[in-house]
């Protein structure tokens, strides 16, 4: 327990700075990290460690020296031994040369001393083969299995790699331990970011099935990752809808309203149409249907995949505008028009029924029209007299106008409208 207590201590009180492939008298050839480090106490020794990410093959240490004093030098390699606490005999010698390159696979201290006939110095490094590694938890086929109608758990088991080294000669031990980064991504990209941790629960669950990548980085510049997939299970309703029959930007009775099921992972649908029908079906065919009185409508589709028993709802309003009678870019009936260029026809909002009557100064009905309003036979008045080919005198004529409202059989009243219009001859 003393000794754990004085590992944990001493980790306190490292000081370790990033540095270069290159310190002192030794390049650190294709090391990935490099990581100046000094001990406790009045000590001002600083050591470096050197490390180097394994991936599929082996990367050894490869270290080349050269000698600072100029001309040629006798190089040794020693390794630190932990049991005894002290560097071993040199296991590489190299004598009358300017430079020496060092190979190893073996973690830990080393020590490189080189001599000339005058003078010597000696450097400690340390080398590290690092390795992190991260799985998605998965079952054995390769699919994410915990998750329901409306999350997905996304969970990485990692291991991070401690690497411990120690103050030469001493029993004083030190450890740096890797500080892991997560990074989740999809394909199709998800709908919304995935929070960065070694655990997610996913509250956007994917309506297709989707490959989740997993990359895990630490701060020793290693970089691993995972890929596991995801089938999908839950359902989302989406439709859209098209309209017709707009008269001056408001919605007519009757009003057509075509509906597209957009849903997706869904296989069962209820259309709830504001009251006036409920559609079953497992169909995504495009429909329409018209709306005959006035009124806002709320349309739901409820969307089921009935293998997971994942459902989804979605609702718009369409609203059908109350009935009126109006000309043409203005707020009542023209007061004239040129016989034989123009008809006298009112425009109109949710009615359905009329009977126009044109009458002349003298009582003389020159005009008597009734039927549907929507109907296309409905030409208005083009200022004939009734029966004839012959246009009216020029003048004023009175209009009486009675129109019912696709409404009335609820008990709206039949909408009249009376006046004059006066009508030019085309000359």
């Amino acid at each position: 327990m003393d000794f754990i207590k004085r590992i944990f201590i001493f980790t306190l009180v490292i000081n370790s700075i990033f540095c270069s492939g290159s310190f002192g008298q030794i390049t650190a050839i294709n090391a990935d990290t490099c990581i100046k480090v000094s001990y406790i106490g009045t000590d001002s020794t600083i050591d470096t460690i050197y490390i180097y990410n394994q991936y599929d093959t082996i990367k050894s240490g490869r270290f080349l020296a050269t000698n600072p004093f100029g001309g040629t030098a006798d190089f040794s390699w020693a390794k630190y031994d932990s049991a005894s606490h002290s560097f071993l005999s040199p296991s590489q010698v190299n004598s009358g040369v300017s430079s020496s390159q060092f190979n190893t696979t073996v973690k830990g201290g080393y020590k490189l001393t080189i001599t000339t006939s005058t003078q010597d110095t000696s450097l400690v490094f340390w080398y590290y083969p690092h390795q992190v590694t991260a799985d998605i938890v998965k079952n054995a086929a390769g699919y994410i299995y915990r998750y329901s109608c409306t999350y997905v758990d996304l969970e990485a088991n990692a291991t991070k790699d401690t690497l411990y080294y120690e103050k030469p000669g001493t029993t004083a031990q030190y450890y740096l331990t890797s500080k892991l980064t997560y990074n989740w991504t999809g394909n199709p990209t998800p709908s919304s970011d995935i929070t960065s941790a070694s655990y997610v629960r996913y509250y956007d669950t994917p309506t297709e099935n989707t490959d989740y990548y997993l990359t895990v980085t630490d701060n020793f510049n290693y970089s691993c990752g995972d890929t596991a997939s995801f089938k999908a299970v839950s359902a989302e309703a989406k439709f859209s809808l098209t309209t017709e029959d707009q008269v001056d930007g408001k919605n007519s009775a009757p009003f057509w309203v075509t509906f597209t099921n957009e849903s997706e992972n869904a296989n069962k649908y209820i259309w709830y149409l504001g009251g006036v029908d409920t559609i079953t079906t497992t169909s995504t065919d495009t429909f329409s249907m018209a709306f005959y009185y006035s009124g806002t409508y709320r349309i739901t589709l409820y969307a089921k995949n009935t293998y997971t028993s994942c459902f989804d709802t979605i609702s718009q309003t369409i609203t059908v505008d109350e009935p009126e009678i109006q000309e043409n870019n203005a707020d009542e009936f023209p007061n004239y028009f040129v016989a034989g260029q123009e008809t006298f026809k009112p425009t109109n909002v949710s009615i359905k029924n009329y009977h126009l009557i044109i009458i002349s100064r003298w009582g003389k009905v020159v005009y008597d029209e009734q039927g549907t309003i929507m109907d296309t036979n409905f030409k208005g008045w083009d200022g004939k007299i009734k029966g004839s080919d012959r246009y009216a005198n020029e003048g004023v004529y009175y209009y009486f106008l009675t129109a019912d409202p696709y409404d009335a059989d609820r008990g709206d009243l039949k909408k009249v409208y009376k006046g004059f219009v006066y009508l030019y001859q085309n000359q």
